[in-house]
């Protein structure tokens, strides 16, 4: 028996025209996904081919999908590179919807403001990444320096990396912001250790270091609160 094609479904089955007559909200994952792959293959719909690449977490969790790199979309049969790049440029595009508007002279007082502030930034990414937030004499965001991207477990940094745009700004005090994308937001030995030298350069260059903060996707560790600093 053949397999029918897209255009040879019955019209509510198709994607483009589901999402017309009933809205965005009504389309299934693997649905809105198949309208960015666009074409199937001989074999495969669209749909069939967005709900392998679903399927490629155990939980068919669309954010997951975002942790995957162009080579291993590619894997999936239907997905060369074009949609890969194509399906990573659609999910960068959500993450800085998501964003908080308005970052510039945004006044920082609490921790949980700046985890809501670059949580976006650090959703399912498997790598540790680095930020520095400058602030001026008011507590008014002047910069978000994002430093580095290590690997799975640690990032090497030095003072110099750490002040250098808050001397260039002439910022008055600073906020560490890093992610462990375990999930667990304990600082380790290490990440206190560097808050350390941290706080003895501030002292040196007289710029405040504010706190160090560890987030990963639901949660967030102040390392302050915990009263890790001096």
């Amino acid at each position: 028996m053949n397999k029918l094609t897209m255009k040879q479904l019955p019209v509510m089955e198709r994607p483009y025209e589901k999402l017309l007559e009933y809205g965005e909200e009504t389309l299934s994952n693997a649905e809105l996904l198949a309208i960015i792959l666009k074409n199937g293959t001989k074999s495969e719909t669209a749909v069939e081919i967005a709900q392998k690449l679903l399927m490629l977490d155990e939980n068919n969790d669309l954010s997951s999908i975002s942790k995957l790199e162009i080579n291993e979309l590619k894997k999936v049969k239907g997905i060369g590179k074009v949609k890969a790049i194509q399906i990573k440029a659609v999910l960068e595009l959500a993450k800085r919807i998501a964003r908080p508007v308005n970052e510039e002279n945004k006044k920082i007082t609490t921790s949980e403001q700046v985890y809501e502030l670059l949580r976006y930034e650090c959703i399912n990414q498997i790598k540790e990444i680095f930020f520095v937030i400058n602030l001026d004499v008011k507590n008014n965001l002047l910069k978000i320096s994002k430093l580095a991207m290590g690997g799975k477990s640690q990032i090497a940094l030095n003072m110099n990396d750490i002040y250098r745009d808050a001397i260039k700004l002439g910022a008055s005090s600073i906020i560490l912001v890093h992610n462990h994308p375990s999930g667990d937001t304990t600082p380790s030995t290490s990440d206190i250790t560097f808050t350390y030298k941290a706080i003895e350069a501030s002292k040196v260059l007289d710029i405040e270091l504010l706190d160090h903060i560890v987030i990963s996707n639901s949660e967030y560790t102040s390392m302050r609160a915990e009263e890790l600093f001096d």
